[in-house]
């Protein structure tokens, strides 16, 4: 019985102490997260290194390997797997999600791919460094089995000699500290688990994006309004984009042959947009047309002036600027000059008094930007 105790006691510290070895191993990943002053703070090392043990399929953590990831802007990165002073495996990030958790499991799957395959190799190279060392000592072996053979012959005056053949191993190839590794295809985050499939590919695009916004507009109508504007923007590809927008106006007022006309308009505009990311912002450049009805009225006119209803209609041009250039939201700002085609003219009757809107106008603005995930 006391030796019965005394094994299972063994055991259970065996268990224990191999537990919390495997436990220490596992807590034990170095990683390192370097960043720029224009990177986003998302990604930590003690958040990547609690989802890498999420994705990871192993208990412990590789001995001898270093994770250092240099994020060098808002939305790119690069992971290098790291053996002493020596880059073993680099991964290039050309665009990350926008959310940061979506960030961290697409970042964190890929250092568990990389780290998976940094250990097959080291297992296989492992593997073939003991298959040449059995090699070897077996042709030892036989080569002192033969000189034992030979010492015991009948005739001791003739010792024959045995040559023993020491084949030697084959080093294994380590890539060279100055060689520089051929770089790995960037990530596609099309592939990724189901927990963040629904991340967007392309750089602040999604399926559906709105703007809502307010600007002031200057020949229009004849006298000055400010125009509120609600659209949709529908990418096309990964730089162009078509955006559709509906237009209100305020109510504008001047004086007309001893009395006051009032304009206002409603309208549509849409616009073909292509767009390049510069630095932390997105620039946009558009043309396209916009048209409108103008209702006209007048007010402290000896007679009472009934409503009318006018057309206009205009070619556009536009140059947008939105920060950030992704995410969900974002705000921009857009200058729009424009060049009439059509343009409302207010007179009153039994007057010669006028007023017309120039060829050439013009709106500034700023709009609220939301891309829905």
């Amino acid at each position: 019985m006391p030796r019965n105790v005394a094994l299972s006691c063994v055991l259970t510290l065996t268990y224990w102490f191999g537990a919390s070895s495997a436990q220490a191993q596992a807590n034990d990943l170095e990683l390192e997260v370097r960043s720029d002053k224009s990177a986003q703070t998302c990604l930590s090392a003690e958040q990547l290194r609690a989802r890498v043990a999420h994705f990871s399929s192993r208990d412990a953590a590789p001995r001898g390997l270093r994770l250092v990831l240099y994020v060098s802007g808002p939305d790119a990165a690069e992971l290098q797997i790291v053996r002493g002073d020596q880059v073993v495996s680099r991964r290039r990030f050309e665009q990350l999600p926008a959310a940061c958790a979506d960030r961290r499991d697409a970042v964190a799957l890929s250092m568990a791919l990389a780290l998976e395959r940094a250990v097959e190799a080291d297992a296989a190279a492992t593997s073939g460094s003991a298959s040449t060392s059995t090699t070897t000592t077996s042709g030892e072996a036989s080569s002192s089995v033969s000189s034992a053979a030979s010492e015991t012959a009948t005739e001791p005056e003739s010792q024959t000699q045995t040559k023993t053949v020491e084949v030697p191993a084959e080093p294994v190839t380590q890539p060279a500290a100055d060689s520089e590794p051929e770089p790995e295809a960037p990530i596609v985050l099309g592939t990724m688990p189901s927990s963040i499939s629904h991340v967007s590919s392309r750089d602040g695009t999604s399926p559906l994006q709105f703007h809502l916004g307010g600007r002031l507009t200057l020949e229009a109508v004849p006298m000055p309004v400010w125009v509120g504007s609600l659209g949709i923007e529908l990418p096309l590809s990964s730089s162009v984009t078509l955006d559709i927008s509906a237009l209100a106006s305020s109510v504008g007022e001047s004086a007309l042959a001893g009395a006051r006309a009032r304009a206002s308009f409603v309208g549509l505009e849409a616009l073909g947009c292509a767009g390049t990311p510069l630095s932390i912002f997105m620039l946009q450049v558009c043309g396209g047309a916009s048209v409108g009805l103008c209702t006209v009225s007048g007010t402290g006119y000896f007679r009472e002036r009934p409503e009318a209803t006018l057309l206009w209609a205009a070619g556009l041009a536009r140059v947008m600027l939105r920060w950030p250039r992704s995410g969900i939201f974002a705000v921009r700002v857009l200058v729009q000059p424009h060049l009439s085609i059509s343009r409302p003219e207010l007179q009153v009757e039994r007057s010669t008094a006028h007023l017309r809107t120039s060829w050439l106008g013009g709106s500034a603005g700023l709009e609220l930007w939301l891309a829905l995930p």
